[in-house]
């Protein structure tokens, strides 16, 4: 859910200047919706290939293959390495980077001059949710170690 639904939307604003800039460049006033997977699209599209595949790697792989090694060794009672387990750790480590990505971003647009509006919608508590979620699942299959 976390990956398709809208994590925030920006409202742009250029203060008292607001309907002029509208007039001169509509385009750049629209208010725009962002999600997970559209945010690593628009990094690729607009040649940050280095932070987009960054971005996917943190918030997509790295979470999809903690989750299998958890699950394996919470389905199949601790019958994985400890190699695997070492990874789950190291991963652990890293799990709300992208929630200080978001969190980093609304200091950003709240800082803006003229206004600009920053609404955090249901993909960040989805995502957030999901993160605390998979560190307490960690937390429970490493703990019977």
């Amino acid at each position: 859910m976390a990956l398709v639904f809208p994590l925030f939307s920006i409202h742009p604003a250029a203060g008292r200047w607001t309907g002029l800039a509208k007039l001169l460049a509509s385009d750049q006033f629209a208010s725009r919706s962002f999600t997970l997977i559209g945010g690593i699209i628009i990094l690729w599209k607009e040649n940050e290939r280095i932070l987009a595949v960054l971005m996917g790697l943190i918030s997509l792989v790295l979470p999809a293959l903690k989750l299998s090694v958890l699950w394996w060794e919470i389905l199949h009672l601790s019958s994985l390495p400890e190699r695997f387990l070492a990874f789950v750790q190291a991963v652990s480590r890293y799990a709300m980077v992208e929630v200080l990505l978001i969190a980093l971003l609304v200091l950003v647009v709240k800082g803006m001059p003229g206004g600009s509006e920053f609404k955090i919608h249901a993909g960040t508590w989805y995502f957030t949710a999901s993160v605390i979620l998979s560190l307490f699942a960690s937390r429970w299959a490493l703990g019977s170690k």
